[in-house]
């Protein structure tokens, strides 16, 4: 009986060990050509070169693994700011004419005062007003399609980065962290991303359009209406993240004690084989070691990736917000007090544009962080 239970625990232990070794993961074998088409697509293959050497997620993957790249976070400020000042620069055209309609404006909208509504001060002020809209969301337009387009195009890169470090984690002997936490990570950040893009940002251009059309009147009637929706946008947008990061960290909590426990029965019996036993063992954690670098390294590149995704329209919408803000400090002793609240209202709406953005990076970022941490170093 005791011989055919210690021949029972050493097929186990090779069918284990077996298992591990084949789960070992060449990184040249990944298939991450969709990210690089989004890279191409994007135009962020370029800056992906100028700030790591890289042209694709497979060559950053093995540098990173390699040890040939580290991060340089003074490059990427460095390179946000030289951006930041090339888009102010493109801009410089829209400043000029919204200073010379906001001042038109002024000068009609002095006539309304002093020959009363209806008079053509009035109707003056309505017209160049209506071009000031227009020009103005020319530029805030570009800047609301630009954000869904981004977050269309981290959604895709989420959905093969994410089962990828999974898949290797479970190489490494963390499968049921890795389960649970891939499909959190992949379902539920996809999903963050969609109400960040079909809700979050609908909503903020549609009450940017509201409020424009309630600046056209004096008395602005729909100011509280308008106020409430953002409010009910900007909280709903922190509690949504604010609950992924909750599950995520939940999730990491409880999944790691039970693939510890998996890990130490598994290493009992292994250890217990005779002759080969230790050796087994030691492989076993050899493999372990490599998956968790594999996994780390996919996990670097990924956040690097999406960095260089979002760095041109980060700085391309942080100057259009700049430049809102500037213009409305600037204008505000010498025109029509409409104009100015014209020009603070697109100014928010443009910093939580960009706040979807970068709240989108670092809830990946996070999201990463805690994948890594509850799945061995």
């Amino acid at each position: 009986m005791k011989w055919r239970i210690g021949v029972g625990l050493m097929l186990i232990a090779l069918l284990s060990a077996s298992i591990t070794v084949q789960a070992e993961v060449d990184p040249s074998q990944m298939d991450f050509n969709p990210v690089d088409e989004v890279l191409e697509e994007s135009g962020a293959e370029e800056v992906m070169e100028e700030q790591t050497g890289s042209r694709s997620i497979g060559e950053l993957l093995e540098d990173l693994l390699s040890g040939a790249h580290t991060a340089d976070w003074k490059q990427w400020v460095r390179a946000f700011i030289d951006l930041l000042g090339g888009h102010v620069k493109e801009y410089v055209s829209l400043m000029i004419q919204v200073v010379a309609l906001a001042v038109l404006s002024r000068f009609f909208s002095g006539l309304e005062l002093n020959f009363g509504e209806g008079s053509a001060g009035s109707i003056g002020f309505l017209c160049v007003y209506g071009v000031l809209v227009m020009l103005l969301l020319q530029s805030f337009q570009l800047a609301y399609e630009e954000t869904r387009e981004v977050l269309g195009r981290m959604q895709t890169v989420s959905l093969y980065m994410m089962p990828a470090m999974a898949a290797v984690a479970v190489a490494g002997g963390y499968a049921l962290s890795s389960t649970l936490q891939s499909e959190l990570m992949t379902g539920g950040f996809s999903l963050l991303l969609t109400v960040m893009k079909q809700i979050i940002a609908t909503g903020i251009l549609g009450v940017t359009i509201i409020e424009i059309v309630n600046y056209i009147s004096p008395r602005a009637v729909l100011s509280h209406l308008t106020s409430l929706v953002r409010t009910v946008l900007e909280k709903g947008m922190k509690a949504a993240c604010g609950l992924y990061l909750f599950l995520m960290g939940t999730c990491s909590v409880v999944a790691p004690a039970a693939d510890k426990a998996l890990y130490k029965a598994s290493s009992a019996v292994l250890s217990s084989v005779p002759v080969v036993g230790s050796a087994m063992s030691g492989a076993v954690e050899s493999v372990m070691a490599g998956s968790m670098l594999v996994k780390n390294g996919i996990g670097a590149a990924g956040c690097m990736v999406l960095l260089c995704l979002c760095l041109v329209p980060v700085a391309r919408l942080t100057a259009i917000w700049l430049i809102y803000r500037l213009l409305a400090a600037f204008l505000a002793p010498v025109v029509d007090e409409r104009v100015v609240k014209l020009l603070t209202v697109l100014a928010r709406s443009t910093a939580m544009l960009l706040g979807l953005l970068v709240g989108g990076v670092i809830i990946f970022t996070g999201a990463v962080g805690i994948f890594i941490m509850t799945t061995g170093q």
